[in-house]
């Protein structure tokens, strides 16, 4: 059954090329840093459109997301899943999580080395 799991892998851990920065990182850990730049250069793209006729040096938001908007209608073992790559991401300083209280929602900020990894 859970070589079944296994090979059903949702999208936020599809196999993606290996890049320079990722070294010999698992290809779950590499999926998963690909879907949060791409998630991260969408609220790019949709923050500029949103702020065209203002100006951006007063109204700079932090892009961010939080970790139970992304796992909307992910399994439990998904999730889990999804949480171990994010620990592994923060410890190498591609991503920085938060949390104000136990047992809220984590936040997930990119980082300059993230947006360095094309």
């Amino acid at each position: 059954k859970e070589e079944v799991e296994d090979a059903e892998e949702s999208s936020l851990c599809q196999k993606m090329p290996e890049g320079p920065a990722e070294g010999n990182w698992s290809q779950r850990t590499k999926g998963v840093l690909h879907f949060l730049q791409k998630e991260f250069a969408s609220q790019n793209n949709e923050r500029d459109m949103n702020q065209s006729d203002v100006d951006s040096v007063h109204q700079v938001q932090e892009v961010q997301s939080n970790a139970y908007d992304l796992l909307k209608g992910q399994s439990e073992r998904e999730a889990a899943r999804f949480f171990f790559e994010m620990l592994l991401l923060n410890n190498n300083g591609f991503v920085t999580l938060s949390q104000e209280q136990p047992f809220e929602d984590i936040t997930i900020k990119p980082t300059a080395k993230l947006r360095a990894v094309a």
